[in-house]
């Protein structure tokens, strides 16, 4: 039990006996002033807290007192508190009756444990330890909330009962206004709201009961205050909202309008860790101790050396430099202290003498130190008075008697030598709880001399210590006596932090600072304590003794140890459902005290612990902690999430529990059932996906800051919903035997669930278009294929646009293309190119009709439901440019193709003629004779000729990007050995340096080591001075130099313009030396082929549907793609002959075979499935070579072979004699 002693010290207004002094004659204090007229020291009270109303004060005092038990004498601790009053009861607000000049006990409060107290201006509220809070004084403006008729003041302390049924941590009284904080983070609110400060978006009416404010549902308040007529909070990532009465700038938001709802302060986001309301100002410590001020500043109460008011925040620039950890505002003055210094500051208003300064008169307009009796921290010398003689100072050359080890040995008492002694390593020691200041010190400072009084015989000798010195007063500041007489024994030892140095026997009695406070009216106060005791001066910045239930590792530690068929204690159940069923203790939770850019938005999520946290939940063996904390968060905390910020005035600090809900184990946990999905995953997507534009923006930013584990077991988690989902619904198909697509009602659970799982995905894939966190096929889900008819999908999609009215409420797959693979894009754009063709075809067929009456009879038509091209193999190109390249309408490329090789019988019935003209078309368009195209050996690829830029020869590119369109229109694999680049740039992508390493690895090598950081400047220029802004490439066999900017042959390279260089000599190649060469490509290509199709597919994919892939899977073909026709089938020996002999080809031979086949060596985007390969028998003997249908992808085979060799040689034989086309 610690039984170390606290007093209090007061000055300023006492004409209503505002401290306790009894009957004197003076009407204020302008020192401070120890209270002597309180005797509880025989009741081991001590005194905690102080709070002051305009002309009252409350005194709040606690001890711990042992009972013994009468049966087991066994022993308890139970805290003992009271509560005393004194100063003006003209409204009550004493709560008792009696004298008002001297403190007496509030006896109706005895039966209670007190934890906090505040006082408004002629009322008084009481917290007790049981989130209890008891009211009295006046009620004029319902400020108690307590209501009683035809009584505006009430004595005995009432209990707030529309408080009862939540557990408050924290109170604070305005003029007249009340406020409390409960552990779940609600903050209400009562009394007056002339100015809205009571926060419910409305003025005037008085509240008469606590309200809920619930603008600030969700934010994590850690400290609460109020002033004259405006309120204040700070939350846990130290951010500061206001509202109330505006009028002197005292909410700092650079107006001075009123604010009825909260609003946050936005210049000290991040960094406020305290704030105190003054009646029209206030003030706000930052977490490095800076102290800001704002409101009113007629009187200085801000401190800024002038008597104005300041509508925005401003540094004391006087105490800059040195460590604020407290500040109180009164109604027109500030007192701020410098715990490291145990020094206090007072300025502003002191008519009353409440600046301590020993003056009655005027203002402070920056602040002043106050001299009290107490001691200042960080001092190295002890200057030493006698009662009557010269000052003794000790040197430390002079220290005697001490050993190596620090000890001290025994003293002579005759030896007046050694009587006073000082450590170096003793005086060192600090008790101030934070670090020392590296501050310049403030005005002053180097005239402070504290002195220590000893006893005439302890005179005789001086000791000069070379540092700064502390003040003792052994006989005036003893906290726990009143004689002013009592004599300390002479042979003792003192250190500058005030502890009993070894060997020395009575206490020192000088005393140290512990925490001021500023009435609402003119009257300051302070508590102190003995300097020897182990209590430190408090930093408001780090002490609040009551707050909200966090999540607190420790216990979901101690949940380990509760075995399964345990009974789960009451308080364990209490702690869960707190803090499990409110945003507010989420959102306060695992607070990361790291320092970072306050301009990156982040959560500050203390990720580590977090992880910690959730694991020792999901490790608990009595299942029903876990199972109780997911039934509060279904049953409490999703219809409570947070669905906006930033425009409304709340910082995004609110959302940080959408980060950490997907902590939680039955999160992520694999999917058994639809409940799972719908009870959890589905109420918290619809949550997220409510939120307001900003909150979005905020939650995505965070999202692109978390690690990539994270990040993608979220989108795992919802892919495994979605998946879960169709496979119910599939499965329930085949149950009924219904071979018809998936088709989902429109509010269907399996519907809803679906589109609220998609559209989070939609705002994760948003995420990573921007980061690129991720690879986008993690988005993926490959399962749509066996679920969903992807055709139908886009058809119903297509249609439900064209459908009149404002909303539609079908749900489609292909609103949420980024899930789809490249395959089922595929099907998107062959449904579409069917449906396109099929319009094309039927215009066309309409047109004739209408028309033909007005042909006179004759049989002439007005156009063709196809697109025709008649070519002639030897003069392929020119035929392409002739009629590819005519006048045609936009229609007329839509609709199917057909070609036509004159003087040849071959009707295009399927793929082959048309796979033959792409073939030979892009063989000769593509020559190297043309010199259209710049070749690349390192990487097999091809790029626009920089130099051909004739506008004549242009249409050569305008002719290939028909063709590649025509090709993807079609469903045809063609050979065009451009690179990635290509078709970033079709799909509008942006480029960059890494993307020149698709045509020349050792260029881009090359650049990367201009940018090297490890050159100095010297050695850079050495290497590279030579070097100017030119390019050489090469066109038409020879080297052409072009300059890559104005006058580039003249700038030389150098060490601060090489970025300049590689980023224009990248973009040189890739865009700027070919814009009008890939124009006139991409407007061939746009003619055909609509671009918002296109922008279904990433550069990739696009590039695999126009040249297909190489992702070879030889026994997928043979078991999924390939059908038989009779006789044979997977079982005919001819069969089995043939796939023995092709798996024992070699790998290229395999591909001659792909291409003797299908036309092409390379396989579709959707696999081998894709190419629908069909073997037929043919009643022709065994040396018959194989037959290949490339129209249809069709193998004639005799029907018997005498051997595996004769089949083999036979196959082999017709492969190495194919006509088609490959990539190197």
């Amino acid at each position: 039990m610690n039984n170390y002693k606290v007093s209090l010290y007061c000055w300023g207004n006492t004409a209503n006996g505002e401290f306790g002094f009894g009957g004197i004659d003076e009407q204020m204090i302008t020192t401070p002033r120890k209270q002597k007229c309180l005797d509880i020291n025989k009741q081991y009270l001590k005194m905690k807290q102080v709070a002051a109303g305009r002309n009252h004060t409350l005194l709040l005092l606690t001890t711990n007192s042992v009972v013994k038990g009468k049966e087991d004498n066994n022993t308890s601790i139970s805290v003992v508190t009271r509560i005393y009053s004194c100063g003006s009861n003209d409204r009550q607000q004493l709560g008792r009756t009696g004298t008002w000049r001297r403190f007496q006990v509030i006896e109706e409060l005895n039966k209670h444990v007190a934890v906090q107290i505040a006082c408004g201006f002629n009322h008084s509220l009481v917290l007790t330890e049981a989130g209890q809070v008891f009211a009295f004084g006046c009620n004029l403006f319902g400020q108690l909330g307590v209501i009683i008729e035809n009584d505006d003041c009430i004595l005995k302390p009432s209990l707030v009962k529309k408080l009862a049924h939540e557990f408050v941590v924290q109170i604070a009284c305005g003029g007249n206004h009340s406020i409390a904080l409960t552990n779940k983070g609600s903050l209400y609110a009562w009394g007056s709201n002339a100015f809205g400060q009571i926060g419910d978006g409305m003025k005037g009416n008085c509240v008469y009961v606590p309200t809920l404010v619930e603008h600030l549902h969700g934010v994590p308040i850690r400290c609460i205050s109020a002033g004259g007529s405006h309120t204040c909070a700070v939350s846990y990532l130290n951010n500061l909202y206001v509202w109330g009465k505006n009028e002197s700038g005292q909410l700092g938001l650079n107006d001075t309008r009123n604010r009825l709802k909260p609003t946050l302060q936005p210049s000290l986001s991040n960094c406020v860790c305290y704030v105190s309301c003054g009646e029209d100002h206030s003030a706000a410590i930052t977490k490095d101790g800076g102290l800001f001020t704002w409101g009113a500043g007629t009187y200085g109460q801000l401190g800024h050396g002038k008597q104005a008011d300041e509508m925005f925040p401003r540094r004391v620039f006087e105490l800059m430099g040195l460590e604020v950890t407290q500040v109180s505002c009164g109604r027109c003055h500030t007192l701020a202290v410098i715990g490291s210094k145990g020094r206090l500051y007072s300025f502003g208003l002191n008519g009353s003498g409440q600046l301590g300064t020993g003056l009655s008169r005027g203002t402070e307009l920056t602040p002043r130190k106050v001299d009290g009796p107490w001691v200042e921290m960080e001092a190295k010398e002890v200057a030493i008075r006698a009662r009557s003689g010269p000052i003794i100072k000790v040197d430390d050359a002079d220290v005697e008697n001490v050993d190596n080890e620090g000890e001290w040995k025994e003293i002579n008492e005759n030896n007046s030598d050694s009587e006073l002694m000082v450590v170096d390593e003793v005086l060192s020691r600090s008790t101030s709880p934070s670090p020392p200041s590296a501050s310049s010190p403030t005005k002053g400072d180097e005239e402070i001399v504290p002195i220590v009084e000893e006893p005439d015989d302890s005179s005789q000798h001086q000791r000069v210590h070379n540092s700064s010195s502390v003040e003792i007063d052994e006989y005036n500041s003893d906290p726990d006596s009143d004689c002013e007489n009592e004599r300390p024994i002479s042979n003792h030892f003192v250190s500058s932090i005030g502890g009993i140095i070894p060997g020395s026997k009575p206490r020192v009695n000088h005393i140290k600072l512990l925490t001021v406070f500023a009435s609402k009216g003119d009257q300051s106060y302070a508590l102190t304590t003995r300097l020897d005791e182990e209590l430190p001066i408090i930093d408001f910045r780090n002490v609040i003794t009551r707050n909200l239930t966090l999540f607190d590792n420790a216990i979901l530690e101690s949940m380990l140890v509760i075995d399964q068929d345990e009974q789960i204690p009451d308080e364990m159940l209490d702690y869960i459902e707190t803090t499990f069923g409110s945003v507010s203790c989420w959102n306060a939770s695992y607070v990361s005290d790291l320092v970072e850019d306050s301009s990156i938005s982040s959560p500050r999520i203390d990720w580590e612990s977090a992880y910690y946290g959730f694991n020792c939940l999901r490790k608990c063996v009595n299942e029903r902690l876990s199972e109780l904390a997911l039934n509060v968060i279904k049953e409490q905390l999703f219809p409570c999430l947070p669905k906006a910020c930033g425009d409304n005035g709340i910082n995004e600090e609110i959302l940080r529990v959408y980060l950490l809900i997907p902590l939680f184990h039955f999160f992520y946990a694999d999917i058994k059932n639809e409940k799972q999905i719908t009870e959890i995953l589905s109420p918290f997507s619809r949550a997220v996906i409510k939120l307001n534009d900003n909150a979005k923006k905020s939650l995505e930013t965070w999202w692109s800051t978390t690690d990539k584990e994270y990040f993608g077991s979220l989108i795992k988690i919802y892919k495994n919903a979605i998946v879960f989902t169709l496979k119910c619904l599939s499965d329930d198909k085949q149950k009924e035997e219904n071979n018809e697509p998936i088709n989902l009602p429109r509010n269907s659970t399996a519907s809803i669930n679906l589109k609220l799982c998609l559209d989070f995905l939609r705002l994760l894939n948003n995420v990573n278009q921007k980061t690129n966190k991720i690879s986008y096929k993690d988005f993926y889900i490959k399962e749509l294929h066996d679920c969903v008819d992807i055709k139908m999908d886009y058809i119903y999609w297509l249609g439900s646009k064209c459908k009149t009215g404002n909303v539609r409420h079908d749900f489609y797959f292909c609103d949420y293309p980024f899930v789809f693979d490249g395959g089922a894009k595929t099907i998107v754009l062959a449904t579409d190119s069917l449906i396109r063709q099929q319009n094309a075809a039927e215009n066309a067929i309409y047109r004739n009709l209408v028309f033909m009456p007005f042909a006179h009879g004759s049989a002439v038509v007005t156009g063709s439901p196809y697109f025709m091209v008649n070519v002639n193999r030897n003069n392929l190109v020119q035929c392409a440019i002739n009629q590819l390249l005519a006048k045609h309408s936009a229609d007329d490329y839509k609709k199917p193709l057909k070609i036509n090789f004159e003087n040849e019988e071959a009707i295009d019935a399927g793929q082959g003629v048309k796979k033959e003209f792409f073939l030979l078309l892009m063989k000769d368009l593509l020559d190297p004779k043309y010199g259209k195209f710049t070749e690349y050996h390192e990487t097999n690829s091809i790029w626009f000729n920089a130099a051909e830029t004739d506008p004549n020869e242009l249409q050569i590119y305008e002719l290939i990007g028909i063709v590649c369109a025509l090709a993807i229109y079609n469903q045809v694999i063609i050979y065009l050995p451009f690179p990635l680049p290509l078709y970033k740039k079709i799909l509008k992508k942006p480029l960059d340096l890494d993307d020149l390493s698709y045509l020349d690895p050792y260029l881009i090598r090359s650049l990367k080591e201009i940018l090297n950081t490890s050159y100095t400047e010297c050695e850079f220029n050495a290497v590279y001075g030579d070097l100017n802004f030119t390019i050489s490439l090469n066109c038409y066999g020879h080297p052409q130099d072009f300059d890559l900017c104005l006058d580039g042959a003249k700038k030389q390279l150098t060490y601060s313009n090489r970025k300049e260089y590689v980023d224009l000599y990248w973009n040189f190649i890739l865009n700027e030396s070919v814009s009008k060469q890939f124009g006139a490509f991409n407007a061939g290509f746009t003619k055909v082929v609509e671009t918002d199709i296109l922008n279904l597919f990433q550069a990739e994919e696009l590039m695999q549907l126009i040249i297909g892939q190489e992702n070879y899977d030889w026994q997928l073909l043979e078991k999924e793609g390939t059908s038989y026709k009779e006789p044979f089938n997977v079982d005919h020996p001819t069969i089995k002959m043939f796939w023995n002999v092709f798996h024992s080809l070699s790998e290229e031979e395999k591909r001659k075979f792909l291409l003797f086949l299908t036309g092409s060596d390379r396989i579709p985007i959707l696999g081998m499935k894709a190419i629908n390969f069909v073997i037929q028998a043919m009643k022709v003997g065994e040396d018959h070579l194989p037959v290949a249908h490339t129209c249809f992808n069709v193998l004639d085979l005799p029907e018997k072979y005498s051997s595996e060799q004769k089949l083999r040689n036979k196959l082999l034989q017709a492969i190495e004699h194919t006509k088609g086309f490959a990539l190197a």
